[in-house]
């Protein structure tokens, strides 16, 4: 029961401000490539 019960308040929240959070967060494209490259560099992890 707990299970069902969790799944569904996760899908009425998501439901209700799913399509906000694609708006809060949105992809940066070329920037966030570009930031994703720096910080792997920085890190040592370049290929």
């Amino acid at each position: 029961r707990l299970h069902r019960a969790r799944a569904l308040v996760r899908k009425a929240l998501d439901d209700q401000i799913g399509p906000v959070l694609l708006d809060a967060f949105p992809f940066a494209g070329r920037r966030c490539e570009r930031l994703t490259s720096a910080v792997m560099r920085r890190l040592g992890l370049e290929s």
